[in-house]
């Protein structure tokens, strides 16, 4: 042992894989934010249970486990039950938990990092023991230090998930099958591919989709050992797999925890209030528990690799978030995946072989986009592509010469552009609107494809709806705010703006948010500016943009969909608090109030059926009093009821003369949306006029921001003489 720490790259390994593990000792909690996040409070609880239980039901001393370390509540603890709640079982794949048992018993969570970082480690010497066959060992080493360290992977080992644990998995199947030097004994061949079989296996019974991986492990082991090897690999990754689902049988009653339909995320607050919601679930399912067939549930799967309902546009769009993507992109999170395609294809590209690892991985991304179209990245909670960092590991087994020697340096150039602030900051970076994605608020990330087919599933953006467009923008620097919407002071804020019409113009009322100030708006191409100079000049100015064309155009069916790419730059900003002005903390460059397009403000919705009015006929001067009215959309457009230009009830007063007393009174919401020949019942407060004397009451409905639907059409109005009294 102590000679074998006198070479210089086995003491460096040692050293590293010394600081990597001892770390988590000194973690007074095993991550940052405090909320767990995905998969982790059920892999911890799973783990802890196996070693303290030797079982995997979910009870209150698990509970009492978890606020033992994690004080905060965690989010999504995944549990299920197959006999109607009175039972209840973790529910997440065992094989990670399993292994984990021993380090989370004696450690508690900081034993998960501290195995995740020694696997690290182990692959990282794998890796190297791979690439010494072509390259000098110290190359080796480098190119695979980089390789695992220089990816969104390095984040992986200070979460309680798998990741690290499937990677390792990939990694020695490979390595056994395709590492292995041709002069080993056919018997010890054999046995390596067993291994290879068994431990791909492990990672399969998680991620299905990693058994793609097996093609070209196969195709290597033909090679080497004929039909014998396909009948060993066969057997072996079978009596793995049947022996998982045994042992998931015996622990949980499920042989796999997808299959199971009680399947669901359970927030916990206390170990009182998980009895009280388990007892609640069980009265629940003994009056509508269905046990579904574990056959219908797998043809359910089987279902979503139909081409017939493959959705072609979105599969294009997801392939390229896949590659470039500013939160997902394989190029931006794992760069030497980029440099390890250069040299297979400088070296070997006229492997069969390897030209099979690429499809294979190709295959096994191609599953979690048919399976999970809206969740391909890794669901709740991700950094980077956290379902393909899984299959990761095959994209070093691409590589045999390392040549040119540079390419090793443009690795790390590469990690330092996009992963410099991931891999310094691997539990989220204190910043303003925290995520674990905050990251991508650098400059190089704006520059690349927002993922649009994921928006709903990435932390850290809020979206509004405001005449006939949703817009959705960066929490940090985007806020709706009532009608408008607010973008943060002295820099360029991108928004995206998602409508079911082409736009053929976009007029925008737009407000500083200090006295003086720059505002830049831009619209797919077309840019309008407006200065504002602190002088008594107006406080809102319009800008009207034409934008040359759609930043993308999807059709589902017989939906079309159309985005916008809107961006605001602003010069200045100030806090509405510095001035008195509410409460609100934002520093805020701009306000912008949506009008709507042209074609948007020209629709003929100003016809209107009152079916119904309760008519009020007389009433003391400045009261407040209530008129119930039913009406009905005569027009061929839908009113809308959110966003600056919505439609809402209202009321004029003119006196005997037919002079206006009142233009304009109170305003009552629409109860909801009403689209062409709805009905909609709506309640109309009404303050009298002051003065006594027959007045006409006139209820009106207006298009705010817009026009009054009286004077785009006198016959939608409803009015009758009420009689004002003076109070006694």
């Amino acid at each position: 042992m102590l000679s074998a720490l006198r070479k210089p790259l086995t003491l460096a390994w040692v050293c590293l894989t010394l600081f990597f593990v001892l770390l988590p000792l000194t973690l007074a909690k095993p991550g940052l934010p405090m909320l767990l996040k995905a998969d982790e409070p059920a892999n911890y609880l799973m783990a802890v249970s196996l070693w303290r239980d030797g079982d995997l039901r979910c009870e209150s001393p698990d509970i009492e486990r978890l606020f033992h370390e994690f004080t905060h509540r965690s989010d999504n603890l995944f549990l299920m039950s197959e006999d109607g709640w009175q039972t209840v079982h973790f529910s997440a794949p065992l094989v990670y938990p399993l292994f984990a048992a021993p380090a989370a018993g004696l450690f508690g969570a900081n034993g998960l990092i501290g195995l995740n970082a020694a696997l690290v480690m182990v692959m990282i010497a794998l890796g190297t023991s791979y690439l010494r066959r072509f390259n000098r060992e110290s190359l080796a080493f480098l190119f695979s230090i980089g390789f695992f360290l220089v990816s969104c992977s390095f984040v992986y080992i200070f979460w309680l998930q798998a990741e690290i644990f499937h990677m390792t998995c990939v990694t020695i199947s490979f390595l056994l099958v395709i590492g292995k030097k041709r002069s080993a004994t056919q018997q010890l061949s054999l046995l390596a591919i067993a291994g290879s079989a068994a431990v791909l296996s492990l990672a399969v019974y998680s991620k299905p989709m990693l058994a793609a991986l097996a093609l070209p492990i196969l195709y290597f082991s033909l090679r080497r050992r004929g039909w014998k090897a396909a009948v060993v690999w066969g057997l072996s990754a079978a009596l793995t797999l049947a022996l998982l689902v045994g042992l998931a049988l015996a622990l949980t009653d499920t042989p796999w925890p997808y299959l199971s339909r009680s399947r669901q995320p359970v927030n916990v607050s206390s170990p009182v209030a998980f009895m009280e919601r388990k007892a609640s679930e069980s009265v629940q399912s003994r009056v509508s528990t269905h046990h579904e067939p574990i056959s219908e549930r797998v043809a359910h799967f089987l279902k979503l690799f139909d081409p017939r309902v493959v959705d072609l546009p979105l599969l294009a769009d997801n392939v390229g978030y896949f590659l470039l993507g500013r939160h997902v992109g394989l190029l931006l999170y794992m760069p030497f995946a980029a440099v390890c395609l250069l040299l297979f294809l400088l070296h070997d590209w006229r492997s069969k072989g390897r030209w099979l690892i690429l499809a294979a991985l190709a295959a096994s991304s191609l599953a979690f986009f048919l399976l999970l179209p809206d969740r391909w990245h890794g669901g709740g909670g991700f950094i980077g592509n956290r379902y393909l960092i899984i299959a990761y590991p095959a994209f070093l087994f691409l590589v045999t010469r390392i040549r040119p020697t540079w390419l090793i340096a443009l690795g790390f150039a590469l990690g330092g552009i996009f992963l410099g602030s991931v891999v310094l900051t691997p539990f989220g970076a204190p910043v303003d609107n925290p995520t674990l994605q905050a990251h991508v608020r650098n400059t190089p990330f704006r520059h690349f494809p927002f993922e649009l087919s994921l928006a709903r599933r990435i932390p850290g953006y809020l979206g509004d709806y405001h005449s006939g467009v949703w817009f959705r923008g960066r929490a940090d620097v985007f806020q709706p705010h009532g009608d408008e919407l607010w973008f943060h002071g002295a820099e360029v804020v991108e928004a995206w703006m998602i409508t079911d019409r082409p736009l053929s113009d976009a007029v925008f009322l737009v407000r500083s948010g200090s006295p003086s100030n720059a505002v830049e708006i831009c619209l797919e191409g077309e840019c309008g500016q407006v200065i504002f100079d602190g002088t008594n000049g107006p406080d809102r100015q319009d800008v009207r943009l034409t934008p040359h064309r759609a930043w993308k155009t999807r059709r589902q069916g017989a939906r079309e969909s159309f985005t916008y790419r809107l961006t605001v730059r602003t010069a200045n900003g100030e806090k509405p608090t510095w001035r008195g002005l509410g409460e609100e903390d934002f520093y805020l460059g701009a306000a912008l109030l949506y009008l709507g397009s042209s074609a948007e403000r020209d629709r003929d919705l100003y016809h209107v059926e009152w079916t119904r009015i309760e008519q009020v006929e007389r009433v003391e001067a400045g009261a407040q009093f209530q008129v119930t009215v039913e009406l009905k959309n005569t027009s061929q457009e839908t009113w809308t009821i959110r966003g600056a230009t919505r439609v809402e009830l209202s009321y004029h007063w003119t006196d005997a003369a037919g002079q206006p007393a009142v233009r304009g009174g109170l305003r009552s919401p629409l109860p909801s949306e009403v689209k062409p020949g709805e009905a909609i019942t709506v309640v109309q407060q009404v303050l009298a006029p002051e003065v006594a004397g027959d007045h006409t009451l006139t209820l009106d409905l207006v298009r705010e921001q817009v026009a009054w639907f009286s004077d785009k059409n006198p016959a939608s109005s409803a009015h009758w003489v009420v009689e004002v009294v003076s109070p006694e």
